[in-house]
């Protein structure tokens, strides 16, 4: 996140419900067999779309990238898959060749991952914004078929 956010891009980082820094249910203070798993993915997925929504007023853009980490790979593919306007960074992808750069947990990467980690979120930008052009182009020579049509007045 810092290298995307030294090159000028705003960045923002979600935990979902009971992980990292967020809330934590009260059945994350008792045993787990206790009580049923208090985050699915639906609730994964609420989580993500108020998030992304929050994002997409307070910088009044159309469209944002989205990077899942771990069970976020999850999560954001099932909202991307429900919100087109959505770019999602492939980081299994990115690292599948590169597994020696993991961190022991074989899921994060290590020191020298973060940069394999960080030119997949900037491709993923790259891709968004080749996107947004070329969904410009259709608009404008769409634009220029209907004015080639219209009687002159």
């Amino acid at each position: 996140m810092d290298r995307v956010a030294r090159d000028g891009y705003d960045t923002y980082a979600l935990d979902l419900r009971g992980y990292g820094g967020s809330t934590r249910p009260p059945a994350m203070s008792q045993p787990p067999e206790a009580n049923a798993p208090f985050a699915r993915t639906h609730e994964a997925l609420r989580d993500i779309s108020a998030a992304v929504d929050f994002i997409l007023a307070r910088r009044a853009v159309k469209q944002l990238t989205l990077i899942g980490w771990s069970w976020g790979t999850t999560t954001t593919a099932a909202y991307a898959a429900r919100n087109p306007e959505v770019v999602i960074a492939d980081w299994a992808s990115a690292i599948r060749p590169h597994a020696d750069l993991l961190a022991g947990d074989g899921i994060h990467p290590g020191d020298s991952g973060g940069r394999i980690y960080a030119t997949a979120v900037a491709q993923a930008i790259d891709a968004a914004q080749l996107a947004q052009a070329q969904q410009r182009e259709r608009m404008i020579l769409r634009a220029d078929r209907l004015a080639e049509r219209a009687p002159a007045r």
